[in-house]
């Protein structure tokens, strides 16, 4: 019966909590003395490779630069605390366990397959200086989240950061779809003066569902970014962004993309930012057209405190495909925000649109348009209960002989769970989610139900 394993699994995770009681909590916060949770240093957590992408919180870095899927091991990551000297070198090994059930492994309406798995994520982080903040970009974990505005504003924040960690995938019943794989990132920041300039390189190796692709596949995602900020002085600046995002598949179409991203920001409110900016890419796919566009955009940063913030940018995209196959005008946004109406709770929303190429066809294009939102709430000072779900239309466009949509999916998602700390250095998280793809290829539309359980340890 599958529920004999999860009922075991289940019945650890209650004897361990049982055997390390929370002790009674004070006024100070639960990362006192605790490097692996610092619930300061949190976003909302990455899913398991299997599940949705999750919310990001507002207001983020720079839009829709270097943003790509992370790893769970990530979550292990925190920052040092605030009352420790800013300038000393950390280095933080941290480690996940994850257990999961699914009863479609291969997101496929025809040939569905149930299957046990279970992943062990070791990992080693280092950094210096102030590097709370990128933490929070990266470090992700189920029962902590984070409000805007955790960072002091006007302090300068000079630092940098590396971390790896390895994935091992193993299957109980489909062992060809074992899979070991790596992710290693390193980033920085320097601020002096009026000038801040930043840098981020990443690389991984993922073997996991893909929606586009229809199943699994192997592809590794790697990239980065330089980022630069001038202050003009009074309330104005200038931002100069430059980024490269590729991803190398192992059966179907590669692709690289290429952006120049500049800002012109003005501050006119103390908590309220507008900028007018522009985008310029070039999109390079295996076997097809090269893809150029250019974007021009706005944006509204709104930070009043720790209870409200959002950040949403918008605008017009004219893209041209090469080899005479024309163009197209779309309108592009980005939108997060986050609302912590009450102690203990944080609602989360997210919405876009946005194109990119697709690794199925040649000549085809993707607008993506879509949105998501989280809630969640703790109680007994140790417990969180998360509930989130989602929402992606994408249309798939190729150029050509078959010019026109040639595809459309609509993927929904819904997720709940629960986690805790079970002592200071071990947490536990249980969590189910059920997703389904309504596509107009009856032959890629599919229903998935996942049940992990998953525990983070500071070695």
């Amino acid at each position: 019966m599958v529920s004999t394993p999860i009922l075991a699994v289940l019945g650890c995770t209650a004897a361990l909590a049982s055997g390390q009681q929370p002790s009674p909590v004070d006024p100070t916060p639960l990362s006192e003395g605790n490097l692996l949770f610092d619930p300061t240093a949190i976003q909302p957590p990455q899913q398991s490779p299997s599940l949705a992408d999750p919310v990001p919180v507002a207001p983020p870095p720079s839009p829709t630069i270097g943003e790509e899927d992370t790893n769970p091991a990530e979550s292990a990551v925190v920052a040092a605390k605030p009352d420790e000297p800013p300038k000393k070198w950390k280095v933080i090994p941290f480690a996940g366990f994850e257990v999961s059930w699914t009863d479609n492994l291969f997101i496929s309406a025809t040939r569905r397959r149930s299957d046990f798995f279970s992943m062990i994520s070791p990992g080693l982080a280092a950094g210096w200086g102030d590097y709370g903040g990128e933490i929070r970009q990266l470090a992700r974990y189920g029962q902590h989240f984070d409000l805007p505005g955790a960072e002091a504003d006007g302090l300068p924040r000079n630092y940098a950061f590396a971390k790896y960690s390895l994935n091992a995938r193993f299957f109980a019943e489909n062992s060809d779809q074992n899979a070991v794989n790596h992710d290693a990132m390193i980033s920085g920041r320097w601020e002096r003066g009026k000038l801040t300039v930043g840098a981020r390189f990443y690389f991984q190796t993922i073997s996991d569902v893909d929606v586009m692709v229809g199943g699994r596949t192997d592809r590794t995602v790697h990239g980065g970014e330089i980022t630069s900020s001038y202050s003009l002085g009074g309330k104005t600046s200038v931002e100069l962004n430059i980024s490269n995002r590729s991803q190398s598949y192992d059966r179907q179409l590669s692709w690289q993309e290429w952006m120049a991203e500049n800002w012109f920001t003005y501050q006119i409110a103390p908590k309220t930012k507008v900028s007018l900016g522009s985008r310029l890419g070039l999109v390079n796919v295996e076997s097809s057209p090269t893809q150029t566009f250019e974007q021009l955009v706005g944006r509204v940063t709104y930070a009043p405190g720790a209870k409200l913030g959002f950040n949403a940018d918008g605008g017009v995209e004219w893209r041209q495909f090469g080899r005479g196959r024309g163009g197209d005008v779309f309108g592009v946004f980005n939108f997060s925000g986050t609302y912590a109406p009450f102690d203990g709770m944080l609602v989360a929303v997210n919405a876009y649109r946005r194109n990119s190429a697709s690794a199925v066809f040649l000549d085809e294009s993707i607008t993506a348009t879509g949105f998501s939102a989280r809630l969640q709430q703790r109680f007994m000072q140790r417990y969180f209960l998360t509930m989130e779900g989602g929402y992606d239309n994408s249309i798939y466009r190729t150029r050509g002989t078959r010019a026109g949509s040639v595809r459309e999916d609509g993927t929904t998602y819904i997720r709940a769970g629960v986690s805790c700390d079970v002592t200071k250095n071990v947490s536990a998280e249980a969590s189910y989610q059920h997703r389904e793809n309504d596509s107009s290829r009856a032959d890629l539309s599919f229903t998935e139900n996942v049940f992990f359980i998953q525990f983070k340890f500071r070695l």
